[in-house]
């Protein structure tokens, strides 16, 4: 019965699958050259501004895209976005006519307040793109952190996560694109993202649809079962959910992970994803 407490979880979020787009509103307010963006000159982006992710799809797993788990997920991520309780950032440190650095970093949403959000800054970490005209890709692997809920409620939670209470997203590579002025992030998408099955393990996962972080309810630092020590009894193990989608090979075995000559297990993943500039910088969580 455990064991299918997960896929009863997912397979109920199915009936509430909201499908309004999910944008933010840009900072209207600025002026660029946009050519610049073409001819790679160099004026916009500028150092200083900040984009979020407006979507954020994921469109295969494990090269998989029919894996039984992506529609929930996608719904779940996109209501999230929707209630600014998922939030990725990208700041602009440097930006010229041949490579942009930016630092990552993930918002909550506040306490109480369902249309203000914090920066969680010890989610951060630096990615760097090379740049020709519109189009920055990376070329050098990095680090992307997921953190979702509120400041004191994380709906994905691994208390011995580092950093805690977010799905680490190693090996990425990230490929988008720059609009004219650069009020817009688009044609967003991995060329390559694995998730690692020793982090999988010990992160679980409120699945409530559509739901502030407040009805996963507290973390209780006594709680034990369901791979999520430490959580409570709402939160599901990620390994555990994605294992129980994954068809079974001819053996009748479900293979999660590729393992690779480091005998690390790793889980493919393809994403999609746009951000829009903001007017200004979030403020810092307490």
């Amino acid at each position: 019965m455990r064991r299918l407490l997960p896929l009863l979880l997912l397979v109920g979020c199915e009936n509430t699958i909201d499908e309004t787009p999910n944008r933010l509103v840009p900072d209207a307010s600025a002026v660029v050259d946009a050519q610049a963006v073409v001819d790679g000159g160099g004026a916009c982006p500028v150092v200083g501004d900040w984009y979020v992710f407006d979507s954020l799809v994921v469109e295969a797993i494990k090269g998989d895209p029919t894996h039984g788990s992506i529609p929930n997920l996608n719904t779940i991520w996109a209501n999230d976005i929707r209630r600014k309780q998922l939030n990725v950032l990208f700041e602009i440190l440097e930006a010229d006519e041949s490579h942009v650095r930016v630092r990552a970093m993930n918002a909550a949403r506040r306490d109480d307040v369902m249309d203000d959000w914090c920066l969680v800054t010890e989610t951060s970490t630096e990615l760097v793109f090379e740049r020709q005209g519109d189009r920055l890709t990376m070329t050098e692997s990095g680090t992307v952190n997921i953190y979702a809920g509120s400041e004191s409620i994380p709906k994905t939670c691994s208390p011995a996560g580092d950093p805690p209470h977010t799905i680490p997203i190693h090996e990425a590579l990230l490929e988008t694109r720059m609009e004219p002025g650069c009020r817009r992030v688009t044609e967003g998408r991995t060329l390559n993202a694995v998730l690692y099955g020793e982090n999988l393990r010990k992160i679980c996962s409120c699945l409530a649809p559509d739901a502030p972080a407040e009805q996963c309810g507290a973390l209780e630092e006594g709680f034990e079962g369901f791979g999520c020590d430490g959580c409570n009894a709402i939160h599901r193990n990620l390994h555990s959910i994605l294992e129980s989608f994954t068809q079974p090979n001819e053996a009748g075995e479900r293979v999660l992970y590729e393992v690779g000559e480091d005998g690390r297990e790793r889980l493919k993943l393809d994403a999609s994803f746009t951000a829009v500039r903001l007017a200004e910088k979030p403020a810092d969580c307490p």
